[in-house]
């Protein structure tokens, strides 16, 4: 079967992550390649009936074949795109293993890294940022997703980066940080 560019793109990024939710799906393809939500939904179901991706239900969410639901991922998917703008969409890319994912805005050569820091872990994922952004390509951003704002107090990174975790209703809240 032939695939068109945005249906290869998000194929590709369902598959790279595991789990994606359709308006996710809709924004990635709007900002990528200016479609309508309704020709994002096409492609969904185009994958879906091709057998290419699964749906659940009407939750809205979008598996690949062997993938499973990963709220960390689902809450990266959203950081990414909050970074994008109009024709400068995220080019979501395989990562290394340490990070939870990697995006690449090509109109402003900027590169997003997140990495999740599960509670107690808050030291050694600091030192991790530290290093990482000493050998880092320029316009390189990397974010901390946290599992809750009260482990904002442990975190020792000494170099700037982006704090992300839930509020208490849930809504992902982004956080400069300064370093210590």
């Amino acid at each position: 079967m032939y695939y068109s560019e945005p249906q290869m793109e998000l194929l590709k990024v369902v598959r790279m992550l595991g789990c994606m939710e359709s308006r996710q799906a809709r924004m990635l393809l709007r900002l990528r390649y200016g479609l309508a939500p309704e020709a994002a939904d096409s492609i969904v179901r185009q994958l879906k009936c091709d057998g290419k991706i699964k749906t659940v239900g009407n939750t809205g969410l979008i598996l690949s074949a062997d993938g499973r639901e990963d709220p960390c991922v689902l809450r990266a998917v959203d950081i990414a795109l909050s970074f994008a703008e109009q024709g400068n969409g995220p080019e979501i890319l395989p990562c290394k293993r340490d990070y939870l994912l990697y995006a690449y805005y090509p109109d402003t050569s900027a590169r997003l890294w997140i990495v999740h820091v599960p509670e107690g872990m808050e030291p050694e994922k600091s030192t991790f940022v530290d290093y990482a952004q000493n050998t880092a390509p320029a316009h390189s951003v990397y974010v901390m997703l946290l599992d809750s704002a009260s482990q904002t107090a442990y975190i020792a990174s000494s170099t700037p980066c982006i704090l992300a975790y839930p509020d208490q209703n849930g809504r992902l809240q982004l956080k400069k940080w300064e370093g210590k």
